[in-house]
């Protein structure tokens, strides 16, 4: 599997960087079986709760106060876990990233699922919205993190950077092969400046709250 390969990279590395497989089985030409991942929820179905406030409030109401050992364990899960699939997302050009196809696990982690548009197929076709980000980083995945000056942010980038150049290394980024080791790190920062609070990823879950009732 693709992401079982990027997991394995990310290793060789050394780099805590998250990402979950799962397994499917064909059965036929248009069936299958795949693998329950029964200890997360989609970011829509979180969102749609009650008392839902901010990804923020989630993690201080479920995980502990800040500056407890159970918010911190959670927080470094979701960095990890977010350095590691907004990798994934670029490098595969994986669209339709509303709420409902990205998970959020008991322990702080994100999950993507339905890879059903990658590798330039998107929804939308040449009209996609998503086109323009790089990755889905929104402010309030960064809330989750202390905002852009917090040194969680500063550990998110690290991660994005060092994760990209690993993935340089094994030729996985075929446009960035030939870089130099300090213009693909720069090349990194680039994507997640581009990427943060893009306006297309809003508009992207604008339009899905429109159409199938999706929160952003």
């Amino acid at each position: 599997m693709l992401i079982a390969k990027f997991r394995d990279i990310f290793a060789t590395a050394s780099l805590p960087l998250w990402l979950r497989s799962y397994r499917i089985v064909s059965t036929g030409n248009s069936t299958g079986l795949i693998e329950t991942i029964n200890d997360a929820q989609s970011l829509d179905a979180l969102k749609k709760q009650k008392n839902y406030k901010s990804l923020r409030v989630h993690f201080e109401r479920t995980y502990g106060d800040p500056s407890s050992v159970g918010f911190r364990t959670a927080q470094r899960n979701f960095v990890q876990s977010l350095a590691a699939y907004s990798l994934v997302c670029f490098i595969l050009q994986i669209k339709d990233r509303h709420n409902g196809n990205i998970l959020l696990d008991t322990q702080g982690r994100l999950i993507h699922i339905d890879f059903g548009f990658l590798l330039g197929i998107a929804p939308g076709g040449n009209w996609s919205l998503e086109s323009q980000a790089p990755f889905k980083l929104t402010k309030e995945m960064v809330e989750v993190l202390g905002g852009v000056q917090s040194p969680m942010f500063a550990k998110f980038v690290q991660l994005f950077a060092g994760g990209f150049v690993a993935l340089q290394v094994r030729h996985l980024i075929r446009f960035a092969e030939s870089l130099p080791l300090d213009a693909a790190v720069k090349h990194a920062l680039k994507l997640v400046k581009l990427s943060y609070k893009n306006k297309w990823t809003k508009r992207y879950d604008k339009f899905q709250k429109l159409t199938n009732g999706i929160v952003p």
